[in-house]
């Protein structure tokens, strides 16, 4: 019986990623996550058969050298015949170096990128020496058959991907088909997180005490926001039983805590309610907590009863703006009065709320921003993330912003990516500079005032506030 194909997965580290328009709060150093894309491929390859999958990750304050020295460590040890690279947008130029790295050690490991940015602009990459094919789409079934092909000629003609192929001195690109979207979510194997060489560079400080990991749900987005490169794709969802199942493998596994990292997880209110429903049934709320990313507009009580009751500890909330104004310039299906019942439905209840929040958006005035410092102060939220509005590829603003930026730059960056790259920032009626003064205001005035620390104390968070709010505070002063 021939060996099977060895396959490393590689989490691109996050050392020269393109950053925002400030110095940017390093949100990585409040958590870092599994890399459930990776290990969801990893898995589904292995328990077909096809085989030995190793999935290699970084923790997000390693240096360039020592992410070189420990991938060619495990290369050299591993011995992969394919390298499998995720391809983020921000993290582009790193996902480059490792596949250049492989490519010097042994020019025969055949380097197989995937990740948003392979259907954003595929030709740049494809072009690129040291990538010989990109999965455009999902990866699963798309990469199980490249795997089922691999060492012949068939291997270059996979749906789902973009092939290069030696031809004399040149090389031909293979356009295949795309791939459709998988409809039926619980076929696929859950992830096991047992595939990663090294979880100890994962944290998150927001649960510092607990052994945590992430979860899917559901994949794609019905909503259109303006700046968001996921919105607008066709939602499918697991159904609940499923979902359950997995906490209950994960439980198994040792962890007590997931966080679902749906793009939307509420988008259907039943199906959330039947997921507590199912979680009480089995009685796993005794065994492990979890949080979610929601939509305001689709919470209510009922929904938050059941929350708390199954273990729900936490919501982050997309709220952007205290503007009506101007969530509806970007397209958002919700209002400042939906986040207002919402915060205020699930603090009555006892689950802590975390709201994200965008300033700088096109058209948007320092009186704006201020109207959304000031909803966010009066609003009973146990923390926020605020960043600065970025136009990114394959969004509606991104595409209306083309002019003013100077054309799609990220074309050309994905052609040659340099290091110490920067977002290009909308025009917009506020500079970058004085954005960044009130990103930082922003967080000072949150997390320093009075009646925020007197709650967390009245509370009982056990301190687990104020070490969130001092990273963000002495961040703001630098």
């Amino acid at each position: 019986m021939e060996r099977k194909v060895r396959v490393l997965l590689v989490n691109s580290p996050s050392v020269n990623e393109i950053r925002g328009g400030g110095p940017g709060f390093p949100v990585e150093y409040v958590k870092k996550h599994h890399p459930i894309g990776l290990l969801y491929v990893g898995t589904y390859v292995r328990d077909m058969g096809l085989a030995d999958v190793k999935v290699l990750d970084f923790d997000p304050e390693i240096s360039e050298d020592k992410y070189v020295s420990k991938l060619k460590e495990v290369v050299s040890v591993f011995r992969p015949d394919v390298v499998g690279i995720n391809a983020f947008s921000v993290t582009l130029y790193d996902a480059y170096e490792v596949a250049k790295i492989v490519k010097s050690m042994d020019k025969n490991i055949v380097t197989v990128l995937g990740g948003i940015h392979t259907s954003l602009y595929p030709y740049e990459m494809i072009n690129q020496g040291f990538i010989d094919f990109l999965v455009v789409g999902e990866g699963e079934e798309t990469f199980a058959d490249f795997l089922s092909k691999f060492g012949t000629d068939q291997m270059y003609y996979v749906k789902g991907m973009i092939s290069k192929k030696k031809n004399g001195k040149y090389a031909d690109i293979i356009t295949n088909p795309p791939r459709e979207l998988i409809q039926e979510l619980d076929k696929i194997p859950f992830p096991d997180r047992n595939l990663l060489l090294d979880k100890s560079v994962y944290r998150n400080l927001i649960t510092p005490n607990a052994n945590q990991t992430i979860m899917i749900s559901s994949r794609g987005c019905p909503y259109s926001c303006a700046y968001c490169q996921v919105s607008g794709k066709k939602h499918r969802i697991r159904t609940p039983q499923n979902v359950v199942d997995e906490m209950e493998f994960v439980s198994d596994q040792g962890y007590n805590y997931v966080d679902f990292f749906d793009d939307t997880m509420n988008i259907r209110k039943e199906r959330v309610k039947e997921i507590c429903r199912e979680i009480i049934r089995r009685g796993l709320q005794k065994k492990l907590m979890w949080k979610f990313r929601g939509v305001a507009n689709l919470i209510d009580e009922e929904m938050v009863y059941l929350m708390k009751d199954s273990g729900c500890d936490m919501v982050y909330i997309g709220i952007e703006s205290g503007s009506d104004t101007v969530l509806k310039s970007v397209n958002r299906v919700i209002t400042t009065e939906h986040c207002r019942k919402a915060v205020e439905l699930m603090k009555r209840y006892g689950i802590k709320v975390s709201g994200y929040f965008m300033i700088g958006f096109p058209g948007e005035s320092e009186e704006e921003i201020n109207q959304t410092i000031e909803f966010a102060l009066s609003l009973p939220l146990d923390y926020i993330q605020v960043g600065i509005y970025i136009p990114i590829p394959n969004t509606r603003l991104y595409n209306e912003a083309l002019d003013e930026i100077g054309g799609d730059w990220f074309r050309e960056y994905t052609k040659n990516p340099w290091k110490n790259c920067k977002f290009r920032l909308h025009i917009t009626k506020v500079s970058e500079q004085r954005l960044i003064k009130l990103q930082k205001l922003f967080y000072r005035r949150f997390y320093m005032r009075p009646s925020f620390i007197l709650r967390r104390i009245r509370e009982g968070y056990n301190g687990l506030s104020f070490r969130v709010g001092l990273k963000f505070f002495l961040w703001s002063l630098s």
